[in-house]
């Protein structure tokens, strides 16, 4: 069984570049929707590198990669923010929807019209 886990991104920008290195064009469905979260910076952990898996840019993401995250998330970590495999100098956030408390409020979904183009 899984563990849940909301995956986002600083700016919707880095959320589409995100996506679409993750998918190909013949999977992408017709209907997709973008949304928005405010969320807390001051309650998310920020591991430094040096604490991230020695192999945390490989790709596809290692097991090492993905079980740090977990791992994470079981502990009750609200959130953490962890750069960009893409743009290193971005980030990304882990949001952990069990933790409780106010780390992250969705204020926004709206319909999104992906660009072929990408």
């Amino acid at each position: 069984m899984g563990t849940p886990c909301i995956y986002t991104s600083e700016s919707r920008a880095l959320a589409v570049l995100e996506y679409l290195v993750n998918v190909t064009i013949q999977h992408i469905p017709k209907q997709l929707s973008i949304a928005t979260f405010e969320i807390d910076e001051k309650q998310l952990d920020t591991p430094s590198l040096k604490n991230l898996p020695d192999d945390w840019q490989a790709i596809p993401a290692s097991y090492t990669t993905k079980n740090f995250g977990t791992e994470m998330l079981k502990k009750g970590v609200p959130g953490f923010k962890i750069p960009s495999v893409v743009l290193p100098d971005e980030y990304n956030y882990v949001l952990n929807p069990l933790a409780g408390g106010r780390l992250f409020k969705l204020v926004d979904i709206s319909d999104f019209e992906y660009d072929v183009r990408l």
